[in-house]
Parts: C-alpha cells; sequence; structure tokens
C-alpha cells in the first residue's frame, strides 16, 4: 500500500507500542517487502536518538500499521513555507509545484497537518489531488467551507485510452461557475475545476463505480 511510503531501508521511523504506551524511534534494518500493508512485519533496530541500556543490539520485528513517520525540522520547516505561499495567494501551479518537489510521502502530509490552520481544509484537497491512490477511499473535496463528495475512477481500463479521472457533483460545479456567465468565481476555482474530469448529480454519485465509469466513458 503506497500509505507506507515512509518505510525504507535505512530510514528512521516512529514506533508506535500501544501495548508499552510508548513511541520510539526506530531505524529500518532490512528491505522491506513489497508491497506492504497492514500487517507486513518491518525489520527495526534502536535509533541513535534512543536511550536504551539493556538492549543496546537487540532487533525487533513490528507491524507496518504500528509505524508513523518521523518528522524532521526540514519537514517543519518546508510546511511552514507551504503554508505562507498558500495563505499568499501564490499560483496553484507553485503550490503543486513546491508540493510535489518536496518528495513528502503521503502519511508525511498528513502527520504535518495535524497542527491546525485555516489553510488546512483546501491544502489537503490540493494533497489529495497530488496522491489519488492514497486519499481515494474518503475524498471529498473542500469549498468554502463546505465538502463535496468526489472520486478517482479509471476510466477505458485496458486500451489506450485509460486514465485515472476525478468525478465531484454538479453541486461543486455551480459554485465554481456562474450559470449565467459560465465565468469562474475566482482563479482558484478554475484551477480546482481544471482537476475535474466530469460533474454527476448527487443520484448518479451513487452510483456503483462500474455505473459511474460507464457515465464517464460515454460523456
Amino acid at each position: 500500500m503506497k500509505k507506507y511510503d515512509f518505510i525504507r531501508f535505512g530510514r528512521c521511523v516512529q514506533w508506535v507500542n500501544d501495548s508499552e504506551c510508548t513511541c520510539l524511534t526506530m531505524q529500518v534494518c532490512a528491505p522491506p517487502p513489497h508491497p506492504i500493508n497492514d500487517n507486513t512485519k518491518i525489520a527495526l533496530i534502536q535509533s541513535d536518538g534512543n536511550n536504551f541500556i539493556d538492549e543496546i543490539y537487540q532487533s525487533y520485528s513490528v507491524n507496518a500499521s504500528e509505524l508513523i513517520p518521523l518528522l524532521t525540522p526540514y519537514h517543519y520547516g518546508y510546511w511552514n513555507a507551504l503554508q505562507e505561499a498558500f495563505a499568499n495567494e501564490a499560483n496553484p501551479a507553485t503550490i503543486k509545484a513546491m508540493i510535489q518537489n518536496s518528495e513528502f510521502t503521503y502519511a508525511e502530509w498528513m502527520l504535518l497537518m495535524q497542527n491546525g490552520n485555516p489553510c488546512l481544509p483546501r491544502l489537503k484537497q490540493t494533497i489529495n489531488m497530488l496522491f489519488p491512490e492514497e486519499s481515494e477511499e474518503s475524498l471529498v473535496i473542500s469549498w468554502n467551507d463546505q465538502e463535496y463528495p468526489a472520486k478517482y475512477l479509471t476510466i477505458f481500463k485496458g486500451k489506450r485510452e485509460e486514465q485515472k479521472v476525478l468525478a465531484s457533483v454538479v453541486e461543486l460545479q455551480n459554485k465554481l461557475i456562474d450559470n449565467g456567465s459560465s465565468i469562474y468565481s475566482s482563479k482558484e476555482a478554475e484551477a480546482l475545476d481544471n482537476t475535474i474530469y466530469y460533474y454527476l448529480s448527487e443520484e448518479e454519485m451513487k452510483l456503483a463505480d462500474d455505473e459511474i465509469i460507464k457515465i464517464l466513458e460515454e460523456a
């Protein structure tokens, strides 16, 4: 699962050991098997940042679900810069480039966003769009303090035209674009609309994925 991309050989992670109510900084000491799922066993050794006494060379084998990313001062500095750029209405393309060029994993971004900020809903929306496979299980689009359902779906699967596209609801489209003039409500609205392949009615959004895919392929 791509949500575990942060688990890499030689990288430090945090081990949340619920049975002992501890959170320790550990190092991945062997190449993890792929794909990684919740129950994949990950080999760990102590990190230099922990003060072990009797277990200096002991290794551990834990489930991937017990691990979370280890955030560094670099993570927090980059996160602060991204928030400043967003708050100062930087071009959406610039925001996307900053997210992509950071090479942070989806799990790292989600952990950074635990600290509250007024920009978070819209930033999370942008991050979700750049990590469709990781975020598609519970995807909503936030716009002007409202949430709209959305789905990433693969159309024309197995054909030359195959692509993963984003669909949302007509209600969101009406907020982004003025019905009378067909003019976007803002540059940000235009940027968001450009990421959405098709708008569905609320009834269509409730259909099974294969039925929605048929609608999109015929659009």
